[in-house]
């Protein structure tokens, strides 16, 4: 099975966050790459919720 592993720079997201003063920074210390990751799955779950109105 092949696996494509894809890095995100945090400086990249912090440039991203700088030039829209609405979107979000999080870094979750102990989330790894996936998004079934806790940490990451826990953030997913909490903004999707906040764009359905929900939260």
């Amino acid at each position: 099975m092949a696996r494509a592993i894809v890095a995100f720079r945090h400086e990249a997201a912090w440039d991203l966050h700088l030039a829209w003063s609405e979107a979000e920074f999080h870094i979750s210390e102990d989330a790894g790459r996936a998004a079934i990751e806790p940490a990451t799955l826990y953030r997913l779950i909490d903004a999707t919720e906040r764009f359905r109105g929900r939260a």
